[in-house]
């Protein structure tokens, strides 16, 4: 695993609060993982829409930042089926296409025996690019 990977997880604050750990990663790509405690339930006793959420968002954005600093500018996931307590689920990030002025990349969710729990897309713009706009 790339060193620099590390060092942006590390970074990663929200992400160590829920417990998530780094599996792999590279420019242009991550995978993540984190277990459905019992505090990250919804009111149905499965795994919050936001625990998926940031989960997903954690490795976008972790796969964006490898080749340089991005902000995310657009998300979109479809939630598949719920996860219950006790589960371990893990997003990764996969960089689709990235441009002077746009990184976009596939987001997939899955549990513990690999069924596809979440799927979206998410698009991120380099903060060089945003920088020029402002002025």
């Amino acid at each position: 695993m790339d060193s620099e990977a590390k060092k942006l997880f590390e970074r990663e604050r929200f992400a160590h609060e829920l417990g998530m750990r780094l599996l792999e990663a590279h420019a242009g790509y991550a995978k993540l993982e984190v277990e459905v405690k019992p505090q990250f339930a919804n009111l149905h006793g499965f795994a919050h829409g936001s625990l998926i959420f940031s989960l997903a968002d954690s490795a976008f954005a972790l796969s964006v930042n490898m080749e340089g600093p991005a902000a995310a500018v657009q998300f979109s996931m479809n939630i598949f089926r719920p996860v219950p307590v006790g589960d371990v689920i893990v997003g990764e990030s996969l960089q689709i296409y990235r441009g002077k002025s746009q990184a976009v990349v596939e987001l997939r969710v899955t549990d513990s025996r690999g069924r596809l729990i979440a799927k979206g897309q998410a698009t991120a713009l380099p903060v060089h690019y945003a920088e020029k706009e402002r002025r």
